[in-house]
């Protein structure tokens, strides 16, 4: 059976990026940076669609699994030599030099650092001058599911419905119905129960970062927005308890991406 987290990733992920961001950026001689790479299938998907140098950056080292995820999926191995990962240390600068990065990238990444501003200037700090940043969060703190426990409690909005108490209950009290598109890595190596905890203090970390709050700390940074686009969930309406405390474009903004420069 078909991966369905490795393919989102390794294809679908990487293909939009690939698409959104000039071509220029992964030429021969470029330096891509995949910050919060995860397992590393997206960097893998840039890496093997272009060749520019991709280097995957995390705080963990679940690209440890990848050559396996690979060997599974597309019978490679070993994996590219345009393809290496660093390990990154919580608070300290990145282990990268300056202005050595041609592109930067995250995806689904920034609404969970705590320290947003901070990355950003890292990022303007190992970017050339020329080189750009691409930055996508799905899904936003206030949409339906921006609590990223859509796995574990598919109610929209449940986590602004309820109050804080009553929403980790739910999700302490929740089964393991995870379906096959969101079984990554994580998911594979723990046991349920140490997943869903996992998950809950993820969900107590989340920044809720607002797409304007992005655009602006990414301009403060020193960057020039080159493309944003925010998308809009549909088929989902809120109720007229949450749109008398929330803008309905807020509640209804899923997902933002960002491309931006460096002068």
């Amino acid at each position: 059976m078909a991966d369905i987290w490795f393919w989102s990733h390794y294809r679908d992920a990487a293909g939009i990026i690939r698409q959104l961001v000039p071509a220029p950026y992964f030429s021969p001689g470029k330096t891509i940076v995949d910050f919060g790479c995860g397992d590393g299938a997206t960097a893998l998907g840039i890496a093997h669609s272009s060749e520019a140098n991709v280097i995957g950056v995390d705080l963990y080292r679940s690209f440890e699994h990848l050559p396996a995820l690979a060997a599974q999926n597309l019978g490679a191995d070993p994996l590219p030599g345009n393809l290496a990962f660093e390990q990154n240390t919580l608070g300290a600068p990145l282990p990268l030099a300056t202005q050595s990065i041609d592109l930067a990238y995250s995806w689904s990444v920034f609404e969970h650092l705590a320290d947003v501003r901070g990355t950003l200037s890292e990022f303007a700090r190992v970017v050339r001058p020329g080189g750009a940043i691409f930055i996508q969060i799905e899904p936003l703190f206030f949409g339906p599911f921006g609590s990223h426990m859509q796995r574990l409690i598919d109610e929209p909005w449940a986590h602004l419905a309820h109050d804080e108490s009553e929403f980790i209950a739910m999700l302490q009290a929740s089964e393991d119905h995870v379906p096959e598109s969101e079984r990554d890595v994580l998911y594979r190596t723990h046991a349920f129960e140490d997943l869903k905890r996992h998950l809950i203090d993820e969900y107590r970390s989340l920044n809720r970062i607002t797409a304007d709050e992005l655009v602006r700390d990414i301009a403060d940074a020193g960057f020039t927005i080159e493309d944003e686009r925010r998308i809009r969930v549909e088929g989902l309406v809120p109720d007229d308890r949450l749109l008398t405390r929330y803008p309905p474009d807020l509640l209804l903004t899923n997902q933002v991406v960002v491309l931006a420069t460096k002068h």
